[in-house]
């Protein structure tokens, strides 16, 4: 296959690149490799590291075994290789990369690191760095299944001390330093928004935003303290990865697996894995944060990938943390889930703007357009067939209303038919009241409002008549 020439990407010397790719739907796959040059045999080396372990583990359970069957795929190695190496970006450490199948859980590729000959540690796996922004879709998740909707409006102003429950006098800044007034939610993940970010924290509480993380795949548990709603903990990209692949499933989960099955010499099956799924968190929640993610990657902090030249439907988030030392981006397509880390070792500072859209989605997007060339068609993200299009009030979250529409709170949003409100399921807050109605004058094609009109006639009414002759009455006769 051709790839198209890649303009020259930042050089950040001895930085890691990480990242994860599922396929969802069909015989799901995943891919996880990381960026660097000399990727193609690391990659092996790793994911063989990986494999032996487990091995081990299974062939103490059986005798005579000589072959395996495992869900890695040359193809998927090699398109993962090729697209690290397109991104033009040079690396002299390690880097964090691991695949999971999304619709599967079936592993297909992981890289730990720059070169395994060099270290055999798996950072993909095992190393766990600060997560940043990249965690801020899973406290949507768990605001949306305390009841918040994506169009309710909450503010983008400065935090007040001891507005946030536990947060003491703890006030977070936004990342460009500015404040803006009252948004609807999904702005404040679309830009990555701090402040609003906390807010939808506080509403979800930590204890929930802490369940659905651990629901979601991560298995580093998140401190309970309102730092974390912005992502000042750490976790594998192993972990990220995984987590993610909830989104584009509608909140159905996988177990993630690196052997498929066991065949001994006359090719007898002695082990083998189905995939094994649970729902991890709201279908209509997962729905919802999966939607505002594909206006992440439109207009939003990822918008950029278009430009990178991917241009299928996707979803996605990327993170920075402080000082730029961690730049991420976790996002999908309908076939493939990929993560991607960038950093050193030793946490320090990358480059100056080292921004995960500016290090970690342009090998995002060579690897997603790599895949589609190996197979892993980008189609539409969520099937429509179920979904009904309905007026909303954006501070309730139910019907709107002449009242909503007057205060400029009504919106139009597509949701599933199940979770959609109750056709008489009326905004409270705006309640429908008698408005002026309208007249549209035919001739002239004005509208003008009705009005009261002056009479010149009286109306009529009842009134007097007075008769010349009194009226015919019975009369007595008389008979001969």
């Amino acid at each position: 296959m051709s790839f198209s020439r890649v303009k020259k990407r930042p050089r950040v010397k001895g930085a890691f690149v990480v990242f994860l790719i599922t396929r969802f739907h069909e015989a799901a796959e995943l891919v996880a490799a990381t960026g660097v040059l000399q990727f193609a045999y690391g990659l092996g080396l790793d994911l063989t590291d990986a494999l032996a372990r487990d091995v081990k583990l299974l062939t103490d359970l059986f005798e005579g075994v000589v072959g395996r069957h495992l869900d890695t795929k040359p193809h998927a190695q090699n398109l993962a290789s090729r697209g690290v190496r397109l991104s033009r970006i040079s690396f002299t450490t390690s880097r964090r990369p691991a695949c999971i199948a999304a619709s599967s859980g079936a592993v297909l590729a992981v890289v730990g690191g720059r070169d395994a000959t060099e270290s055999r540690f798996n950072r993909a796996k095992d190393a766990k760095r600060q997560l940043g922004s990249i965690f801020k879709p899973f406290v949507y998740l768990a605001a949306f299944d305390q009841g918040l909707d994506a169009d309710s409006a909450i503010s983008d102003g400065p935090i007040l001390g001891g507005e946030i429950k536990g947060g003491g006098t703890w006030r977070p800044d936004n990342s460009d330093g500015t404040f803006g007034g009252m948004q609807p939610v999904s702005y404040g993940l679309i830009r990555s928004r701090n402040t609003m970010s906390v807010r939808v924290g506080n509403y979800a509480g930590l204890r929930k935003v802490k369940e659905v993380a651990g629901m979601a795949g991560f298995s580093t548990p998140m401190p309970e303290r309102p730092a974390s709603f912005l992502g000042s903990w750490e976790a594998s990209p192993w972990e990220v990865a995984t987590a993610y692949t909830i989104f584009p499933n509608e909140g159905t989960r996988y177990r993630p697996y690196l052997i498929a099955e066991i065949k001994d010499r006359e090719g007898n099956v002695l082990y083998s894995t189905l995939p094994l799924s649970y729902q991890s968190a709201s279908a209509d929640s997962a729905f919802a944060v999966s939607n505002i993610l594909k206006e992440v990657t439109s207009y939003g902090t990822a918008a950029s990938v278009k430009s990178l030249g991917f241009n299928k439907p996707c979803g996605g988030k990327t993170g920075t943390t402080n000082d730029f030392k961690d730049a991420w981006f976790a996002g999908y397509s309908s076939a493939l889930t990929c993560a991607v880390w960038v950093g050193f070792d030793t946490p320090k500072k990358t480059i100056h703007g080292g921004f995960g859209s500016v290090l970690s989605l342009p090998v995002w997007a060579e690897i997603m357009k790599a895949a589609d060339g190996f197979g892993y068609k980008a189609g539409e993200l969520h099937n429509k067939s179920g979904l009904v299009e309905v007026g909303l009030c954006r501070l309730s979250g139910k019907r709107a209303t002449s009242g909503c529409k007057a205060a400029d709170t009504a919106t139009r949003d597509l949701l599933p038919a199940e979770s959609a409100p109750e056709e008489n399921d009326f905004c409270p807050i705006h309640p429908a009241r008698a408005m002026a109605v309208e007249e549209v004058d035919v001739a002239n094609g004005d509208v003008v409002p009705l009005r009261a009109k002056v009479v010149d006639e009286a109306p009529m009414r009842a009134e007097f008549v007075e008769e010349d002759e009194a009226p015919l009455r019975a009369l007595p006769v008389e008979e001969p």
